[in-house]
């Protein structure tokens, strides 16, 4: 993905850069810095760097330090505000093997903590059939699995998004309060992936 796309051609609710000042002129960081804060404003935007310069064109704020590194666990939090509201958020993320725990609260206000999350469909030649559970969400793709576990109630919404990636759904999680924790896992070759990969032949879905 390039900046461009990220300010005018995608449908993304978080978009995550890694290091895009690799290559750039000096003078180009400010312009790349400014570009990224428009796209901030309609979607969340996340920049890893090692660029001090880049760093410059930002306030403290809007920084993230890594609390924690080691080889099993990575650890950080950040601190937002929604534009035109007054109360923050605050998140916490927790980075293990293969999976990714996130705790948030909303500060300021009683109106309960949402997640939207975006469940795979399609890229175009393969089918992934996403699950609503009890607890949360589940696809299986390729033999793949990924799925969202949290004790809040799971709802998928209706309609298609799609991106120049492929096509996905949103799953909506809402708590009853201000405060939301939920897990993600990503697992490799899924044993029973048969009962839920689908391949597209001959324009139709089915499955294989």
């Amino acid at each position: 993905m390039d900046v461009c796309e990220l300010l005018w051609g995608s449908s993304l609710f978080l978009a995550i850069l890694d290091e895009p000042e690799l290559g750039l002129h000096p003078y180009a960081l400010t312009l790349l810095a400014e570009l990224l804060k428009k796209a901030a404003m309609k979607t969340q935007v996340i920049v890893s760097t090692q660029s001090a310069s880049l760093l410059d064109n930002f306030q403290a704020e809007d920084v993230i330090v890594v609390e924690r590194e080691d080889a099993d666990l990575v650890a950080f939090s950040l601190t937002y505000r929604l534009t035109g509201e007054v109360s923050q958020v605050r998140e916490r993320y927790e980075l293990t093997e293969g999976k990714v725990s996130i705790d948030a609260r909303i500060e300021g206000t009683l109106r309960p903590c949402c997640f939207r999350v975006p469940l795979w469909l399609s890229d175009g030649h393969h089918r992934s059939a996403p699950e609503v559970l009890p607890s949360g969400f589940r696809v299986v793709w390729q033999g793949h699995e990924y799925s969202v576990a949290c004790a809040e109630g799971a709802v998928m919404q209706e309609g298609d998004i799609a991106n120049r990636n492929g096509v996905y759904r949103l799953g909506r999680i809402e708590a009853v309060s201000p405060a939301l924790s939920l897990t993600l896992r990503l697992a490799w070759g899924f044993a029973n992936r048969d009962a839920f990969c689908c391949e597209k032949a001959n324009g139709q879905w089915g499955t294989r």
